[in-house]
């Protein structure tokens, strides 16, 4: 009895901690969807950061949705979308600033096949049209003294959004999608 006194706190722990790591384990799965129905919405138009806030809004839609009637779904949507809003962070890796500024803010789609156009740095129309988000999300951790004792380990020296995540007993997941551009890259058209 005595020795199982002294093991039963290590257990729970590992069994706690256990229970956390899955669900980051299937949060980090529906981030990396969400990155590319993020990049792939940011594709369809023009690069525009509301259209890819929706589609990373519809990729984490599973995380928030409890039921499969129409108001839950949707009621998950709002949530996910409200979540988007406070606890993310999408950059666009490519395009770059310079080669958006080479192309006078408006990088072409068209005839890619026949185009030789190379600009700053050496990059091609055609590498200039992949569109490369990188997301960065807060996941809420949910089990409890789990989610203080993991906090506590990574949170040193944070600033921006990752102290706001530790702050909120949140893990920042870091995700990307890459997508061939299917319009022009415009995003302040």
């Amino acid at each position: 009895m005595s020795e199982f006194i002294v093991i039963l706190p290590v257990l729970l722990l590992l069994l706690l901690g256990a229970i956390q790591f899955g669900l980051l384990y299937y949060a980090k799965g529906s981030l990396n969807l969400a990155a590319f129905e993020a990049a792939r919405a940011g594709a369809l138009n023009q690069g525009k950061m509301d259209a890819m806030k929706l589609g990373l809004a519809n990729g984490l839609r599973p995380l928030f949705t409890y039921g499969t009637s129409n108001s839950q779904v949707i009621g998950g949507f709002d949530i996910a979308k409200q979540e988007v809003d406070t606890y993310s962070r999408i950059d666009v890796v490519n395009p770059t600033a310079d080669a958006l500024h080479h192309w006078n803010n408006r990088i072409p789609n068209g005839n890619l096949a026949y185009s030789k156009e190379v600009g700053p740095g050496g990059i091609t129309i055609q590498d200039a049209n992949i569109l490369k988000i990188k997301v960065t999300y807060c996941y809420p951790l949910q089990v409890p003294f789990i989610n203080r004792t993991i906090v506590a380990l990574v949170s040193s020296g944070a600033t921006g959004l990752e102290k706001t995540c530790y702050d909120n007993k949140r893990l920042p997941l870091v995700a990307q999608g890459i997508v061939r551009m299917q319009s022009d890259y415009c995003p302040s058209c």
